[in-house]
């Protein structure tokens, strides 16, 4: 969402409720750790509570500027992380892997610059007619935020996305399914690391 997009007012209150849950849900997974990278950063709204009352650094990085936030933001072209290894302690991607078309090699960038942890909250889904759902849903909840968004639709079951960070030799450290009652959709959190 653009900090000019009149709908913004009318989704701040959702937006803003929205990050402020998953920054309390990521926190105890990073709060000892010193800097982190959002990928996909979106509005950075997460980032900010996150970082609001720690010591945690959180750099964002999109293909589009949608950042309704004073931290640091770069652009890229959605390929190649311009961070060299090791770079950051811990890197995040909130909602934004379905948005990929090529997953696997945003995660191996995403791998290369984090030193400690990769936390993922995704849409999951436990049926076709779900999957289906979710679709729909994310199209519908974006278009008013952002119309360049990529809508590559790329979900993933919970037993897939363990299938990938298997074969891509992440370890999953914590992993939490929840139910989103206002959505009617699950997601997932994993923390992983290398």
């Amino acid at each position: 969402m653009k900090k000019n997009n009149p709908l913004k007012f009318i989704y701040w209150p959702f937006l803003t409720t929205r990050a402020k849950y998953l920054a309390k849900i990521i926190y105890p997974h990073v709060k000892s750790l010193k800097n982190g990278l959002v990928v996909g950063a979106g509005n950075m709204l997460v980032s900010k509570y996150i970082s609001l009352n720690s010591i945690i650094k959180i750099n964002g990085l999109d293909v589009i500027d949608m950042n309704l936030t004073n931290l640091p933001h770069t652009i890229f072209e959605g390929q190649k992380i311009p961070f060299k290894n090791n770079s950051y302690d811990f890197s995040m991607l909130i909602g934004v892997l379905h948005h990929i078309e090529k997953q696997d090699n945003i995660l191996m960038e995403v791998k290369r610059v984090s030193k400690k942890r990769i936390i993922i909250f995704e849409d999951t889904y436990k049926s076709n007619i779900e999957k289906q759902w979710v679709k729909l849903r994310d199209v519908l909840g974006n278009i008013p935020e952002e119309l360049n968004m990529n809508f590559a639709l790329n979900f993933n079951s919970e037993k897939d996305w363990e299938k990938k960070f298997k074969k891509m030799g992440l370890e999953i450290e914590y992993k939490k399914s929840f139910f989103n009652f206002l959505r009617l959709t699950h997601h997932t959190l994993y923390v992983l690391k290398k």
